[in-house]
């Protein structure tokens, strides 16, 4: 069967329009993963943040980022220095500190809070944070409505602070399902370069 002229001319256009559309749609997800890409505040670190997670600078020392907007389901990243680390404690940290000390003042910390005060530590182990050894908690609390929370605590120390990664959501419904998207937020850490405190 032999196509006509005006046939054959509508093919081509509309083979030219898928290729288009296809271009188009890889530049678009090339442009998603530089989006992702955020710098710390004071621009003490970067890390690439889930492109279809709320994103929000929360204050002067950390980045947080909520796949719903709410304050229980979150990924944050943070810088405090030593002074500020552990006050609400009345505690101080130092460049010296093995992970494990620091672990442990973190635990404290984390009893302090109302929030958690009753909080079961499920894992206290040793953990990599940005090619530095540091230490990785993961906890279970329940919010004021009596639902189950998991949350993830990474953290290391520097010269003249304390870096701390956190992953929490609600156990049931959220805390696997986007589990990968924080494995890769972890991963993505990096002091930025003109911040050389490792």
């Amino acid at each position: 069967m032999r196509l006509s002229s005006s046939s054959r001319q509508l093919i081509i256009i509309s083979l030219s329009c898928l290729i288009l559309a296809a271009c188009n749609h890889f530049k678009a997800k090339d442009t998603n993963e530089k989006k992702s890409q955020v710098t710390g505040p004071k621009k003490k670190f970067t890390v690439k943040l889930p492109t279809d997670w709320i994103r929000k600078i929360s204050d002067r020392k950390s980045v947080t980022a909520s796949k719903d907007g709410s304050e229980y389901q979150l990924i944050r990243v943070s810088y405090l220095s030593h002074k500020k680390s552990f006050k609400t404690i009345k505690e101080k940290s130092n460049a010296d500190m093995l992970p494990s000390e620091l672990a442990e003042l973190m635990i404290a910390k984390i009893r302090k809070s109302k929030l958690t005060r009753y909080a079961r530590i499920i894992e206290n182990k040793p953990a990599s944070i940005g090619g530095k050894k540091g230490f990785r908690l993961k906890l279970s609390f329940k919010s004021p409505r009596g639902e189950k929370y998991l949350r993830e605590v990474y953290g290391v120390t520097a010269k003249k602070g304390n870096y701390f990664i956190i992953y929490q959501a609600p156990a049931k419904r959220y805390f696997k399902q986007h589990k990968g998207d924080f494995n890769k937020t972890l991963e993505s850490f990096r002091l930025s370069k003109k911040t050389k405190q490792f």
